[in-house]
């Protein structure tokens, strides 16, 4: 797998999502796009877990006299935990927060297309205060 292929279907995704007049397929290729990033994620994830755990493990093989041992075990674990969870994450909240905007969207478009609900008791010819 080449370094430059993840981006591509991205782009595409985006570039769909940008030139469709229809807002049903910017939607989808929104929503593809969030499915996309949160399985680069995983993969990232599971990439820091299996990479750093087998380097722990070849870590631990070493003998205990070993110079630095201890230090390197830690310093792995920790960074390996750390991308880990960093990017679990992203995993989870890159979609949350899209949908919240989409929802923030639809709400600011559902209120915008009916501004007779804020005054639905006052008269016609009662200006609004």
């Amino acid at each position: 797998m080449c370094m430059f292929e993840p981006p591509l279907p991205q782009s595409g995704l985006w570039a769909v999502s940008s030139v469709s007049p229809d807002p049903k397929t910017q939607q989808l290729g929104y929503l593809l796009s969030d499915i996309f990033l949160a399985t680069v994620f995983v993969v990232a994830a599971v990439g820091f877990l299996l990479y750093g755990g087998r380097l722990i493990f070849m870590l631990k093989r070493f003998p205990i006299e070993s110079r630095g041992r201890r230090k390197k075990l830690w310093e792995v674990g920790l960074v390996t935990s750390i991308c880990a969870g960093c990017f679990t994450f992203r995993c989870v909240c890159w979609p949350a927060w899209s949908y919240a905007l989409y929802l923030q969207a639809r709400l600011a478009r559902s209120t915008a297309l009916t501004p007779t609900h804020i005054n639905a008791g006052a008269k016609a010819d009662q200006p609004c205060r």
